[in-house]
């Protein structure tokens, strides 16, 4: 069995949730607390935060490093920072799952920089 998948029955994730497209994304614990917060100590006790700019999003790009990583950009009131941009980078090399490789705030976002935009929320008022 795939060790992402099994991981999710040994309680190793930190959240195990669904994204915009009813696709299924998690975040591992020993990816946040090895890589994330590591390169982005910034990001401590910002999980929720994460998994809200997964499940809602007010842009998902593709990404212009790696076709099969998704990058999910919004705000979360739930975020330490409210007023600034979480990017959570996902790859979807899996047709099953995606999985949460990191995530770090962001002033500004650089669409040209980034990538294509494959989903705007239209709904939302604050633009990017």
């Amino acid at each position: 069995m795939d060790d992402k998948i099994s991981s999710t029955k040994n309680n190793y994730n930190i959240f195990d949730t669904t994204d915009i497209f009813g696709k299924r994304v998690f975040l591992e614990k020993e990816q946040f607390d090895n890589h994330i917060v590591v390169g982005h100590p910034e990001m401590r006790d910002n999980e929720l935060a994460i998994q809200e700019t997964i499940e809602n999003p007010q842009l998902v790009v593709e990404s212009k490093q790696n076709s099969n990583r998704l990058l999910y950009i919004g705000k979360s009131e739930m975020s330490t920072y409210p007023m600034v941009y979480i990017k959570t980078v996902v790859d979807h090399s899996s047709k099953e799952y995606g999985f949460v490789i990191t995530g770090l705030f962001q002033k500004k976002v650089n669409l040209e920089k980034e990538g294509t935009v494959i989903y705007e929320k239209t709904t939302d008022t604050d633009s990017l």
